[in-house]
């Protein structure tokens, strides 16, 4: 059954609901942005060729993200600093994560 196209706020909000397997594809030049479009799914239950991606990702012009076991551990992560996570929070720690391939660092001296 194809999956249904999803925001990447709604997908890290929601990442407890996911199967650790699953992966989060999307246009890599527009995941800087909370309501960008993106599929998960299982990379091991979907249909592939030669390439890499799913045919379903590649067919929305989607590639391969991060996987929702890494996505679970940017929340985890957050959840340790913070009491309660806010969706700005948790992008921009996905986003850092992303980039340096390390967990943010909450600053609380804000606080």
């Amino acid at each position: 059954m194809p999956e249904k196209l999803k925001t990447i706020s709604e997908v890290l909000l929601h990442q407890s609901e996911y199967k650790w397997s699953d992966a989060l594809y999307a246009d890599r030049h527009n995941v800087a942005n909370p309501s960008s479009t993106c599929l998960v799914l299982d990379p091991d239950s979907v249909e592939t060729d030669d390439e890499e991606d799913p045919l379903e990702a590649r067919a929305h012009g989607f590639e391969y993200i991060l996987s929702i076991q890494d996505i679970q551990s940017v929340y985890a992560n957050l959840k340790q600093q913070v009491s309660t996570v806010q969706a700005e929070q948790l992008f921009a720690a996905f986003l850092y994560y992303l980039e340096k391939d390390a967990f943010i660092v909450v600053d609380r001296s804000a606080d």
